[in-house]
């Protein structure tokens, strides 16, 4: 019986139970009229009262019903079976994967979310089928109102495991739920010693495809899997770290390492590598001549081992865009990762940025919007799109979008970048100081790009003492670590420097300084573009018109 049946039961039940009582008070005091001597008018007026009150008492019931539905509490919820039923329809074919659960004794939260990624992802290469991504569906479990979540993307299965036993042949627990009837399709048991690891993600994959009536992708998305699993298990250590970004990335870098000397065929660990060594130079860990290189080659290595492979491609697109400044086979390559995985958020949100830097920002709005289609609850690309309307001039935009950022995640650093630099553009130079300087006080002021913001806008501020002294500080850190010339080249311009501001982006363009890649739409620079010298730089990076 349906939650809605049950409701009209229980109002029926109520009803007879009323009737029952009330024709007893009727009777008794019909009764007692020979024995108080009650006057018949008073038992006239107990009986019309008895009746014709029920009417109201079940109008008021149906009300209060009625306001519980279109107003429930709000509650945390810690599994998809034990929420109310959404109140909105969902789409069929759209699919979440939950991390899965772990009891097995030891720390598994690498192996638990790496198996649900590696279903996402094999899950995102499908067409027709719409599949939300990691970052979401890790903060699934921390939304106290996940309603609103699910209705974004229109949400009706979600996919939920557990690790009981860990290993080469785990033993495992899988359920497919419908989170709009709130009903569970299947669970299926896979017993250890009786399957792989790798055949159990093929077997779910195949059932779900099978339940929600779609064909089977063209390219079998487990196809280049390794068979070696401590290849596996250190990839998955590898990609979680990989996956805290900065603090993570040095780490990532040695697993991915590992995971290749276990496999020398494993085409996503060289993946994973090369997009590691992407990211330790767009946060500027390492000079930029240092890191893309290795990226390159690496993205190259895995596309020889498997041409299908999304991440591969996207890899070696996001090196093209930013230190080869290829734009034309950067975009082939974004193209060829979004042809095979449609869904792999990470294609949408590096295209997103290519298209920034290409000057196509309208394309990059949507293409952000894609991204977080894909990816709802994830910080970067919420920041992604806060970024787009930066680059676009639509401050009040950026801004709007930077503080729904803040809202979900107050010591995300990236947001307080963007949302600096939009204040600052709009004119309001406090408050782009004020979210600036707690965005560094997050680092402990050992962020080169946030210190350098922050010089920039005190010098257009009027505080040219505070500025100087960040650029004195970031002079003295450069003998000790990378310093990007672009970031320098931002302060000088902050004081009114133009031919030094002019002298350090040279230098940036010479060590391919990662944020020269986005110069010709920033409008921090607005006040250099008809200098001659600025316009070499421009006409060399090739942008494309």
């Amino acid at each position: 019986m349906s939650s809605k049946d049950n409701q009209k039961f229980k109002i029926l039940r109520i009803a007879l139970i009323y009737f029952v009582l009330a024709w007893g008070v009727v009777q008794l005091i019909s009764w007692s009229t020979f024995l108080l001597e009650i006057s018949p008018w008073v038992i006239k007026w107990v009986e019309v009262s008895a009746y014709t009150v029920f009417p109201v008492i079940f109008l008021l019931l149906w009300l209060a019903n009625r306001q519980k539905k279109q107003h429930p509490g709000k509650q945390t919820v810690d599994s998809i079976t034990d929420r109310p039923q959404p109140r909105f329809p969902g789409q069929k074919k759209s699919l979440a994967i939950l991390p899965f659960a772990k009891t097995a004794g030891k720390d598994l939260t690498y192996y638990a979310a790496g198996l649900a990624e590696d279903l996402i992802f094999a899950f995102s290469s499908v067409p027709g089928l719409t599949v939300v991504s990691r970052n979401s569906t890790t903060g699934f479990r921390k939304v106290t109102d996940l309603h609103e979540i699910i209705q974004r993307v229109s949400l009706k299965n979600v996919l939920e495991g557990e690790v009981l036993e860990y290993g080469e042949r785990p033993h495992t627990r899988v359920s497919l739920k419908d989170v709009v009837n709130n009903e569970v399709h299947w669970t299926k048991h896979f017993d250890s010693g009786t399957l792989t690891v790798f055949d159990i993600q093929q077997v779910v994959f195949n059932n779900v495809l099978e339940f929600l009536e779609i064909p089977q992708p063209p390219t079998n998305p487990f196809k280049h899997q390794t068979k070696v699993f401590k290849a596996y298990d250190t990839f998955l250590k590898a990609r979680f770290n990989f996956n805290k970004r900065e603090e993570g990335l040095p780490r990532a870098k040695e697993l991915f390492e590992e995971a290749i000397a276990s496999d020398k065929a494993y085409a996503p660990a060289y993946a994973g590598l090369a997009n590691t060594y992407n990211l330790l130079g767009f946060y500027e860990l390492y000079a930029p001549k240092k890191v893309f290189p290795e990226a390159k080659k690496y993205a190259t290595e895995a596309l020889k081992l498997n041409e299908d492979l999304a991440e591969a491609h996207t890899a070696l697109a996001y090196t093209q865009t930013i230190f080869d400044w290829d734009w034309q086979s950067a975009e082939k390559s974004f193209k060829s990762a979004l042809h095979l995985n449609p869904g792999y958020a990470t294609a949408n949100h590096w295209y997103a940025e290519y298209l920034m830097a290409a000057g196509r920002l309208d394309e990059a709005i949507i293409q952000s919007r894609q991204a977080q289609k894909h990816d709802p609850l994830d910080l970067i690309i919420s920041t992604l799109l806060g970024m787009s309307y930066y680059f676009s001039r639509k401050f009040d935009e950026s801004i709007a979008e930077g503080q729904k950022t803040l809202n979900m995640a107050p010591d995300y650093l990236p947001v307080y970048l963007w949302l600096g630099m939009a204040y600052e553009q709009s004119g309001q130079y406090m408050k782009s100081i004020d979210i600036l300087v707690k965005g560094k006080n997050l680092t402990s002021g050992t962020d080169t790009k946030i210190s350098a913001l922050l010089a920039h806008v005190y010098a257009r501020a009027g505080r040219t003492e505070l500025a100087v002294s960040e650029l004195d500080e970031l002079n003295i850190r450069a003998k000790r670590q990378y310093v990007s010339a672009f970031n320098v080249a931002r302060i000088n311009l902050g004081l009114g420097n133009k031919e030094e501001a002019l002298t350090w982006l040279e230098k940036g363009y010479e060590e391919r300084a990662t944020w020269l890649t986005w110069i010709n739409v920033d409008p921090s620079f607005d006040d250099l573009r008809t200098e001659p010298r600025f316009q070499s730089i421009i006409n060399r990076m090739n942008f494309p018109q």
